[in-house]
């Protein structure tokens, strides 16, 4: 992670903005609560999947598997982006697989055009109110 949070703290650690009412980090992220209720949270790790069922026309799937939970739940279903990078050469495309919830990012698909193991790293944003 980029210490995203740490730009909003000064040399002691004291948070520089009143507006923010906390800042923190989880696992492989990092979350700032506002005052007035917004929250982001960012999420960035590395993952492993194997393409192994067969989907259409040549084409192969993994089985959908969780990113992970949110450090706090949110009020209302937040808006979320997750995006896929590729580690290896070929190609290799991702969805999210269910619908989002209060408490944790979206399960996660990995498709490419063979039956193979593909590492590769989701970057995940949630945009969302806390209170």
């Amino acid at each position: 992670m980029s210490n995203f949070v740490g730009q909003f703290k000064d040399k002691d650690g004291n948070i520089l903005f009143p507006e923010i009412a906390e800042i923190g980090t989880f696992g492989e992220g990092e979350y700032i609560k506002f005052e007035n209720g917004w929250a982001i949270v960012l999420h960035k790790q590395s993952y492993t999947a194997q393409t192994s069922i067969g989907f259409a026309g040549g084409l192969y799937r993994s089985p959908s598997f969780p990113i992970g939970d949110f450090p706090f739940p949110f009020t209302k279903l937040p808006l979320i982006e997750v995006t896929s990078h590729n580690t290896n050469d070929g190609l290799l495309w991702g969805s999210c697989y269910n619908e989002r919830t209060l408490t944790s990012f979206p399960r996660y698909i990995v498709y490419a055009a063979e039956n193979s193991n593909k590492n590769f790293v989701l970057s995940c944003l949630a945009i969302g109110m806390w209170k």
